[in-house]
C-alpha cells in the first residue's frame, strides 16, 4: 500500500450508495445561514451524474439511493457553535421491508 493508495483512499472514503426499501430518498434543506455565502460548503454531490445541490433555505431534492453521493464540509469557525444549516432527510433503512414482512 503505496502513498497513491492512501491518498485515493482519503478522496474517495466519503462517496457512497445506500440501500433502502425505496428506490429514491428526499433531502429538505430548512435553513441555511445566508451568511455562508456561495463559498460556505455543505452541499450534496451526486458523483454518478456530476450534479452539485447547493444549499439554500427550504429547498427540496430527490436523488437515488444507488447513485454515488457525498457531502461537502461546511466552513465553520471552531470558536463558535452556531448552527448554519439544518435540515431533514427521509431515507427508509433497507430491514424496514423485512421487518413489516415478519408481522
Amino acid at each position: 500500500m503505496g502513498l497513491p493508495y492512501i491518498y485515493l483512499i482519503a478522496i474517495f472514503r466519503f462517496i457512497h450508495w445506500e440501500t433502502s426499501s425505496h428506490k429514491y430518498a428526499v433531502a429538505w434543506t430548512t435553513m441555511r445561514d445566508p451568511q455562508l455565502g456561495g463559498d460556505g460548503g455543505g452541499y450534496f454531490f451526486i458523483c454518478t451524474h456530476g450534479i452539485k445541490v447547493e444549499a439554500a433555505t427550504d429547498s427540496v431534492f430527490v436523488w437515488k439511493l444507488r447513485s454515488w453521493h457525498r457531502t461537502s464540509l461546511q466552513q465553520q469557525d471552531p470558536n463558535d457553535p452556531a448552527i448554519f444549516q439544518a435540515g431533514l432527510a427521509i431515507i427508509t433503512p433497507s430491514g424496514v421491508s423485512r421487518l413489516w414482512e415478519e408481522v
